[in-house]
């Protein structure tokens, strides 16, 4: 027979027939914590993997589906570069309308909802896409060249501009 614990408090004789019980219940209360913990982290880890992915899968899905055409953008984004290349301020802003043009219609293309290039990508999570604040500044240095004629701007932050534009769109892998 097992013993029980048996204490003395005074002359009142307490015995703990209980306690393995409670110790029995609290650890498999733990254990089962334990596991749902695990099943939590297992699915947040998840959830992260996914998270970065959803615009890139939206893109290939476009680009396989014929809505993105590569060598359509290839040629646009050809002709852009040789605006930027340019001397002039007025081929590189124009270089600029090209490659926010193309941005805008390759995300539009992927199902992306929104009014314009800064929308859409506003729909898009900081996770998924690197360097969206500056992709955001790009579009709005196009917006002032196109509705304020007298924005000054030079050919330093007119090629930063198409350098984040062209960043966005290989990290997309449209180009």
């Amino acid at each position: 027979m097992a013993s029980v614990p048996v204490f003395y408090v005074g002359k009142v004789k307490l015995v703990l027939w209980w306690w393995p019980f409670v110790f029995a219940f609290f650890k498999n209360m733990f254990i089962i914590l334990d596991l749902l913990l695990i099943v939590a982290i297992v699915m947040v880890i998840m959830r992260f993997q996914k998270m970065g992915r959803e615009i890139f899968d939206a893109v290939e899905e476009a680009i396989a589906s014929g809505k993105i055409s590569k060598g359509k953008v290839q040629r646009q984004w050809d002709e852009a570069r040789d605006l930027i290349n340019s001397g002039s301020l007025e081929d590189n802003k124009e270089a600029i309308f090209i490659a926010e043009k193309i941005l805008d219609d390759c995300l539009r293309s992927a199902s992306l909802s929104g009014e314009n290039l800064e929308r859409r990508l506003l729909r898009i999570r900081d996770t998924e896409i690197n360097f969206r604040d500056d992709i955001i500044w790009a579009y709005r240095i196009k917006v002032h060249l196109e509705t304020e004629p007298d924005f000054e701007t030079d050919k330093e932050e007119l090629e930063r501009a198409f350098y984040i534009l062209e960043r966005a769109m290989k990290e997309l892998n449209i180009l």
